[in-house]
């Protein structure tokens, strides 16, 4: 895990006490569900993340597969419809450290707003291009 995760656990965020919780996902387990909302994202301590995408004949299409010290759900909390745009689940089980929704909206609060504005751009632009990977 490179430098930035580093400094990010070091920080101290009143919101949640200083620290995060943690989740273990057993083998085979799904984390969230596309459509369902969106109220934390997570950062891989240990273990993979597998992302996919359910086609409309119920197929679900592969996007990705993440590793220790990826961020993932932080689109759910970045857009306004507040779900989320994919499937994720480990094969071979993970640790995952969670971030809050009031945490990351604490934090998101001091970001100026051009930077907000360009998260926002690049989160429609990954939705729009999940959609279509999904769509063919």
């Amino acid at each position: 895990m490179g430098s930035d995760l580093s400094g990010f656990l070091a920080m101290d965020i009143p919101s949640v006490g200083g620290g995060f919780a943690t989740r273990t996902i057993a083998p085979g387990d799904f984390i969230f569900l596309e459509g369902q909302p969106g109220d934390s994202a997570y950062i891989i301590m240990k273990g993979e993340v597998q992302v996919a995408s359910q086609r409309a004949d119920g197929e679900f299409v592969a996007l990705t597969t993440m590793t220790a010290g990826d961020m993932f759900g932080e689109i759910a909390l970045l857009t306004k419809e507040c779900v989320r745009t994919a499937t994720t689940m480990s094969d071979k089980g993970c640790e995952l450290l969670v971030i809050e929704r009031v945490a990351f909206e604490d934090h998101l609060l001091k970001v100026d707003l051009l930077t907000r504005y360009i998260m926002s751009q690049f989160c429609r632009r990954i939705v729009s291009l999940t959609e279509r990977v999904r769509d063919h």
